[in-house]
Formats: structure tokens, C-alpha cells, sequence
């Protein structure tokens, strides 16, 4: 990896920096639909980092983003201080964004922006609308018929297919799930979920679609949790990645963990974690560490 090259994995970008690399632009890095690059420079003792991006080739349309940028030392040495900005719904065009520090640094470290939403400008209704899928579905009424599951689920159809209990009660006994998070299944299955309730219940929502075999809600689920880690949900979400066998997920935590460096931000948790994770869990982490340059982290 070239030092112009820029880190990506979900919705974070990072480029390490070195302490002669001023007036240096990165290699470009693919964000939604956008081709993106960083330009570091100095200015009168001070130094500034840009984020420009590229008009899409086809649309040729401009992103409205929302993003966090940081400037933080390289773990696990640090010789500056962090500093972050946060910039809410800024149409970008060529001239890009950029970010005057106080001071001018003259060691290695890592510039990171973590893009939060992007959004194009509808040309009809002139609204804006995120390029990023979320999950919605119409409203209406619930009533959960033993067709409807059958139709979403093998699971539910072997059961009201068969002389089992399920079809003799016409009920089925989910022990593992509170109210809210059955309802929200149920909603679901009848494509009747809204957005908030799912992101809410998605870890459950997960467990319900590997039980009862819905490939749909189980894709929506890996899709939606991948798309907004961060240091505060990165262990639990890498646990749900092992435990339900999402080795794309999982790869993205440990990317997160190691490439990006986001271990040395809850090296507590991460610690406290090593104590009780499964093995195998373990020991891949730690081959990823060993492939990369930390150190410090067990």
C-alpha cells in the first residue's frame, strides 16, 4: 500500500500522513456514488486538509454530505492533539471542503472522515434524498395468518404443512423474542415495518430470520447493521457476525478494528472482550493483527 492510498471500509475513510508528505494530494477512494480524494497542505504555519470529491460521470450530479472529519495522532503515539469537525448537509462541488487546523503538525498522522449521509437533489421534486437504502415499507393493519408466514417462511410452511402442534393450536409459541420484538417480525412478514422499528430490533430481527429461514430480512438485517459501525456498536456487531455466520460483517468489524485502527479507541472493551470471545474469533483477529503494523493491541 502506497502512502497517497486511503483506507476504506463502511462508511469511514483513512489516510495515514507523513510529516514531509505537504502539498500532497491521496489516491482516490470510492464513497456512494462518488470518487473521493484528500489534499493536505500548509499554509502560514498552519495546516489544511481538503475533501474533494469528483461529479459523478453518468448523472453528473453533486453530493449534498453530511460527515465527521478527525485528525488524530498513530496509535499508539500521541504526539498531537486529536482534533475533529463536523459538517452537516454541505453541497460539494470541485472546489470541495476545506479545514483549516490551528497548528501546523509535523508528525505521521491519520486524517479519517466517517461520511454520515449522502444525498442527491431530486431534478423533479427538487427534494433531497439519501443515496443509501434504508428500510421502509407501507403502513397498515396486522394479522398474522398462517398463509402469510407459509408464503415468507419454509420454516413456518413445514410447520402448517405437518400434523405438528403449530397446526393443531394455530399457534406458534416464540419464547425467545420480547412482544415488541415478535411484533416487528410479524410486521415484517407483512411487509408492514417501518424503518425505526427495524433499526431498533435488527439484532432480533436476525435471530428470527436465521430461525425461521427469511433469506429477505436476513440480507436487510447484514445490510443495515454493516452501514453504521462505529466504536460504539464494533465489538457488539462483530460477536453478531460470528455468532450468525456473516463473514462479510465480520470482515468489516476486524477491518475496522485493525486497519483503521479503531482498537486503540476502546482498547478497554476490546480487552475486556479478548477475556470471554470464542476462540476462533480470537485467533482470526489476532492473524489480522499480525499481518498489519499495530502493536500494543493484546
Amino acid at each position: 500500500m502506497s502512502g497517497c492510498d486511503v483506507k476504506t471500509e463502511g462508511r469511514f475513510a483513512l489516510w495515514e500522513v507523513g510529516c514531509s508528505d505537504y502539498h500532497r494530494a491521496s489516491n482516490p477512494f470510492t464513497m456512494g456514488l462518488w470518487r473521493w480524494h484528500l489534499r493536505i497542505s500548509k499554509h502560514k504555519e498552519k495546516t489544511c486538509v481538503e475533501l474533494l470529491v469528483q461529479p459523478h460521470s453518468e448523472k453528473n450530479v453533486h453530493p449534498i454530505v453530511t460527515f465527521k472529519m478527525r485528525v488524530r495522532p498513530l496509535p499508539p503515539n500521541p504526539a498531537i492533539r486529536a482534533d475533529h469537525i463536523e459538517i452537516f448537509d454541505l453541497p460539494l462541488r470541485m472546489n470541495g471542503f476545506a479545514w483549516m487546523l490551528d497548528s501546523f503538525v509535523t508528525v505521521r498522522f491519520l486524517i479519517e472522515v466517517k461520511f454520515l449521509d449522502l444525498k442527491i437533489t431530486d431534478q423533479i421534486n427538487h427534494g433531497q434524498t439519501s443515496i443509501w437504502p434504508s428500510f421502509t415499507t407501507s403502513n397498515g393493519s396486522i394479522r398474522a395468518h398462517s398463509n402469510v408466514l407459509s408464503a415468507r417462511s419454509p420454516v413456518f410452511r413445514s410447520m402448517f404443512s405437518h400434523n405438528l402442534k403449530e397446526k393443531q393450536l394455530s399457534a406458534v409459541h416464540i419464547p425467545d423474542m420480547t412482544i415488541d420484538e415478535c411484533q416487528c417480525f410479524i410486521n415484517y412478514m407483512y411487509d408492514n415495518l417501518e424503518e425505526k422499528y427495524f433499526i431498533a430490533h435488527r439484532v432480533a430481527l436476525l435471530g428470527a430470520a436465521e430461525k425461521y429461514d427469511v433469506s429477505d430480512l436476513k440480507v436487510a438485517c447484514h445490510d443495515s447493521l454493516s452501514q453504521d459501525l462505529d466504536t460504539e456498536n464494533l465489538i457488539e456487531r462483530l460477536q453478531v457476525a460470528h455468532f450468525y455466520q456473516l463473514p462479510e460483517l465480520k470482515r468489516s468489524c476486524i477491518r475496522l478494528l485493525v486497519d483503521l485502527m479503531k482498537v486503540y479507541e476502546i482498547h478497554d472493551d476490546f480487552n475486556e472482550f479478548i477475556k470471554t470471545a470464542d476462540t476462533g474469533l480470537v485467533v482470526e483477529i489476532l492473524q489480522h493483527v499480525l499481518g498489519s503494523k499495530l502493536t500494543g493491541v493484546f
